[in-house]
């Protein structure tokens, strides 16, 4: 038997290899694994901001209802068990690599019948499923890879619910350059009379009409329910440590909701979780509006404005969207703190209209611009010279990561140091406080 170290090595040598590979490629590995996506319920998300947490927030409101989950979610930012949870914990080493080998076999089959070797995220797709049907699971919150329509979750034949978070622009390159076009992908994973939950918030950067119109129409099409989440909560107010808002609704009553999170995007993303908990337990028979709203009390998420330890936060933002909204939340700690701030990006993002985004309102007392090594790498050197022509506060460039970590949390003093730009970035961090690098 191979080693878990094997077996992860194995992984990401994958995209040396192989690339995406269409749809038909991995129905056919999961039929050599007996559908195991076909051993319990389904809440399939799609989205291209908030779909993590929202899946975080589902999860724990299962739990907390009784039932064995499986939360399936990328990227990891440290350790790739942390993509299949069972229960809110990481599957243990021997069983990832048990599954590992079991896909692999399947896969040497496929390839000596002609097929290709799945990519990256089909393989660890198959492995999870697998892993959920072994650990016989009732429900799986299931998290897309990119957009929805092509992507490997929607080989999932019989999801109970979709849910479509935020629309933005993002991996354009692929799902297209307008809102519509993103959103028909996304709006892909809509599957013939399953119930849709999405999201209809306004965005002050674009009407979010362009993209609800699509998902309305594939909704309709599909003859799928859909309730569009968009109605703010009352009586918003933040605490160091949190959020809290008064819900009134036929579902909750009039409730008082509190979120262990500061940044104001988890309020939109609480409450489209909250909807699709109510229309899922409503037809499984497992919803208690009071062990709902406790439960997204205790829900955490690593890397979405996480106090990684005393005055540091670490937000996954990575695309304009993100950035917008990671930016409401830095403007109202602004107000009354010293804020500054460690970025990097990667080369395929639009890390100019970012960074020009951060700088507009003059919120950072210092930047220091970092860079994630690899074929994706956006030099430091490279974002300081365009934060230098936006921002008017010193920046520096330090491409070491743990060096570039040292020398924004010295420089910060009594404020709070900011880190954004890349989830690889939030991964990074998270192995320097734990003194894994």
């Amino acid at each position: 038997m191979l080693t878990f170290d094997e077996a992860c090595r194995y992984i990401d040598q994958i995209p040396r290899f192989t690339k995406k590979t269409r749809q038909e490629n991995t129905e056919n590995l999961l039929l050599r694994l007996n559908h195991p996506e076909d051993c319990f319920r389904v809440i399939h998300v799609a989205g291209t901001n908030g779909k993590g947490s929202v899946c975080a927030y589902l999860d724990r409101i299962l739990r907390e209802e009784g039932l064995r989950t499986g939360l399936f979610t990328s990227p990891h930012l440290v350790d790739v068990r942390e993509r299949f949870r069972i229960c809110g914990r990481m599957v243990p080493e021997e069983q990832f690599t048990e599954a590992f080998e079991e896909v692999l076999g399947c896969v040497r089959r496929m390839q000596a019948d002609g097929l290709m070797h799945p990519a990256y995220f089909e393989f660890l797709f198959a492995m999870g499923m697998l892993i959920f049907r072994q650990q016989k699971i009732d429900v799986c919150v299931m998290e897309t890879g990119l957009g929805g329509r092509l992507d490997a979750t929607s080989c999932v034949r019989h999801p109970d619910l979709s849910v479509i978070t935020s629309i933005s622009f993002d991996h354009m390159a692929y799902l297209g350059d307008t809102l519509g076009k993103i959103a028909y992908e996304k709006a892909g994973i809509i599957k013939k009379g399953v119930p849709v939950v999405a999201d209809g918030f306004p965005r002050e950067q674009f009407d979010v009409r362009e993209a609800l119109d699509v998902i309305c129409r594939r909704a309709q099409e599909q003859e799928a329910p859909l309730t569009i989440v968009s109605e703010k909560p009352a009586d918003v107010s933040y605490m160091p440590d949190g959020i809290e808002f008064t819900l009134d609704n036929r579902y909750y009553g009039h409730a008082h909701v509190r979120l262990p999170f500061f940044a104001d995007y988890q309020i939109e993303n609480c409450l489209i979780a909250l909807q699709a908990a109510a229309l899922f337990g409503e037809k499984e028979g497992c919803f208690h509006p009071e062990t709902v709203i406790k439960a997204v009390g205790m829900t955490r998420w690593p890397g979405r404005m996480e106090m990684i330890e005393p005055g540091v936060i670490v937000d996954g933002a990575h695309n304009e969207d993100g950035i917008a909204q990671f930016l409401r939340t830095v403007r109202r700690i602004a107000k009354r703190q010293n804020v500054s701030l460690l970025f990097t990006a990667v080369a395929d993002k639009d890390y100019q209209t970012m960074i020009r985004e951060l700088c507009a309102d003059g919120l950072f007392s210092a930047v220091v611009t970092t860079e994630i090594a690899g074929p994706r790498v956006a030099p430091a050197d490279r974002l300081a010279e365009i934060f230098r022509i936006y921002a008017d506060c010193p920046v520096e460039a330090v491409p070491d990561i743990r060096e570039a970590y040292r020398r924004a949390v010295a420089g910060k003093r009594d404020g709070l140091l900011f880190c954004a730009g890349s989830l690889y970035l939030a991964g990074a961090i998270e192995k320097i406080v734990r003194g894994e690098v």
